[in-house]
This record gives structure tokens, C-alpha cells and sequence, in this order.
């Protein structure tokens, strides 16, 4: 099978040095006249396909090389490609198309990744259901939902503790026997918060450990948003990580951890967000997710992404995997050598 040159749809923009080829984010700039011209006839012969041969016939002598090079320019930009008539792409594509285009992954292979991801969204509050529904317009299906009393807005409860009016949110709430039998393996949890709080933050995260399961902490409060850090157990900074280094930092670390253990019990009174800034967050978590499942770019495990939602600003902290962590690091561990002089010289003897 002779596979043919096909390239993709761009746009020919005109300029004072010459032309642009423009699609996506990447421009392709050609000074020359002569080969601004021949490029525009590649670009319209090539468009349903062509074998390369065909191609530079269509061309007198003199251009011919030029015409290689040309092709491959264009290939090496990945404005152009080589495939057989059934796999090359046709008619009009969509925005996330051509995001997709940017890091040279097949739509196929990119919509697989995304339909085969399961996410756990833990708390009911409105930045879970924030989040969930900008899931689920990424493309995500495989979406649940665990009830931790500690991520609660109690706004969305009845007295009886019962979820008022979200009938569709309901039906994913994970069932207590549910998780009993639930494994973890393979999934993403999302612990998420719309008033702060750290404490439930911190029993995920050993969950966590104890499972081996990813874990990427989500919340709002203070007028900010916070993302992070992407947890993997046994290679990476840990939540414990990330507190003890903020408390470092802290002159009273301890006035801080109050209201922190606190601030399920005081949300009625702290929680200050508009829908708008809910959104934000969600968005820019949802492609922090995209990221994880897809590969299309590095999702750091050592970052804290804080999000000024008034200024607005994003800054990424780094997170130091701190030496002996509660969590993370084995709070009994010992260097196997003898710290001993006189014992590694019993040890010594011995062995002679």
C-alpha cells in the first residue's frame, strides 16, 4: 500500500516579509517569494492526499528541489504527513482537534485515555460539583463520589444529614458497602474542599500510602484556590510534606492549625468565593487531570499550584519531600551500618 502526503488544514496568511502558514499556536514563515508560491500549491494538491512522486511531477526541473525541501519542512513542522487514504483526516476539525495536534497524539488514543480514567471525587460541596460537571464536559465518564462528613457543605444537607435536591450527585455517592469492597488501584482521588481545611486533607493523604493510590488534594479558601501536590506514594513530597514545610514558614504556625482543624464547624462564616472563581478552579484542576491521564505534559508531584483568584495570579510552589515525614518516610528507620566504632570492630572480628 503507497502510503500519500497529506497536510493539515492552515491557514495562508500574507505578510510584508512574506507568507504564514498558521495553525494552532505554530507559525511557519516563508520569506522567499518562489517558495511562498510553491507552497501554497502543495498545500492545495496535497490537501485530499498525494503520492510525494506525483507531487514534485506536477513541478517543473528547477523547483523540484525545492519542492523536497519544502515537504520536508512541512513534515518536520507536522504540518504535513504521510498516511493511506482510510487513517488521514478530512473536513473540518474541532478546537480540541487541533489542541491535541500540538502534542503529536491521536485523537483515538487521546479519547481512550480520557474514557478509561476513573476519577473519585471525596466531599460534597460545591467545588466537587463544580468540578464534576467540568469533568464530565472533558470528556471523563467514569466519575464517583465519596461522602467524607469533613468535606461537607453542610449547606447542601438537610438536618437529617441527607443531600437536599441533587438528585444526580446522590446516585454517585459510593455506598458504605461499596467502599468496603472498593480497590483503588488505577484511580485518581480528588479530595476537595470549598472552605479550607487541612485535617481531612491529612487522613487522605495517609489513605493514600496505605493504599498506593494517586491522590491530588483540591481547595478554596482565603480567596484563593490551591492545587496540589500531586501525590504518588513511595516517589514523591506527601500532604504531611507540604504542612510541615508551610508551618516552617509560619511565626505561628499554631494559630494556624486551629482554625485549619476548625474550619468544617466555622464555614458558615469563612467561606467567601464567587461561582466565577469556582469555575476557575475547576478548570484549571480539570486540565491539571487531563494531564495525568492523558501524558500530554508533565504533571509535577512536587509543585503546590496557588491560585490568586482576585489579582489574578497562579504561582507554583515547590514541595520538599521532608526527611523523616509521619507519612511518607518510615518514622522508624534506621541507616543499616553499625554507628558504633567499637561495634564494627566486634563485627569486624567476627567475621575473620
Amino acid at each position: 500500500m503507497t502510503l500519500k502526503l497529506f497536510t493539515y488544514p492552515v491557514d495562508i496568511i500574507e505578510s510584508t516579509s512574506g507568507i504564514q502558514l498558521v495553525r494552532g499556536a505554530n507559525r511557519f514563515i516563508i520569506r522567499d517569494e518562489r517558495s511562498s508560491t510553491i507552497v501554497r500549491l502543495i498545500v492545495a494538491l496535497s490537501s485530499e492526499g498525494i503520492i510525494l512522486d506525483e507531487l514534485i511531477s506536477e513541478f517543473s526541473e528547477p523547483d523540484k528541489d525545492i519542492v523536497r525541501s519544502l515537504v520536508e519542512a512541512l513534515i518536520e513542522r507536522r504540518l504535513a504527513y504521510y498516511a493511506d487514504q482510510a487513517t488521514a483526516v478530512y473536513g473540518l476539525e474541532s478546537p480540541l482537534d487541533i489542541f491535541i495536534w500540538h502534542f503529536d497524539k491521536p485523537r483515538q488514543v487521546f479519547n481512550a485515555d480520557i474514557n478509561q480514567a476513573s476519577i473519585i471525587l471525596v466531599g460534597i460541596n460545591l467545588l466537587s460539583i463544580t468540578l464534576f460537571e467540568t469533568l464530565n464536559r472533558s470528556g471523563f465518564t467514569q466519575i464517583s463520589f465519596i461522602d467524607d462528613p469533613l468535606l461537607r457543605n453542610i449547606r447542601l444537607f438537610d438536618e437529617l444529614g441527607q443531600i437536599k435536591d441533587l438528585p444526580e450527585i446522590s446516585n454517585l455517592v459510593l455506598s458504605d458497602k461499596a467502599l468496603t469492597d472498593f480497590s483503588y488501584n488505577s484511580v485518581l482521588v480528588l479530595p476537595c474542599s470549598d472552605f479550607g481545611g487541612s485535617t481531612a486533607f491529612r487522613q487522605w493523604n495517609t489513605l493514600a500510602h496505605q493504599q498506593e493510590f494517586h491522590l491530588l488534594p483540591i481547595s478554596m479558601h482565603d480567596l484563593r484556590g490551591f492545587i496540589g501536590p500531586y501525590i504518588i506514594p513511595n516517589s514523591a513530597p506527601c500532604y504531611e510534606c507540604l504542612i510541615a514545610r508551610e508551618n516552617a514558614n509560619l511565626i505561628d504556625y499554631q494559630e494556624e492549625a486551629v482554625i485549619g482543624e476548625q474550619a468544617h464547624t466555622i464555614q458558615l462564616t469563612t467561606s467567601a468565593y464567587t461561582e466565577a472563581m469556582l469555575q476557575t478552579l475547576a478548570g484549571i484542576a480539570v486540565m491539571e487531570v487531563v494531564k495525568i491521564f492523558t501524558s500530554i505534559m508533565l504533571c509535577p508531584t512536587s509543585e503546590l499550584i496557588n491560585i490568586s483568584l482576585l489579582e489574578p495570579s497562579i504561582t507554583r510552589h515547590p514541595v520538599l519531600k521532608i526527611p523523616r515525614c509521619p507519612c511518607c518516610s518510615p518514622a522508624e528507620w534506621r541507616p543499616d551500618i553499625n554507628v558504633s566504632k567499637n561495634e564494627f570492630k566486634q563485627t569486624l572480628l567476627a567475621s575473620e
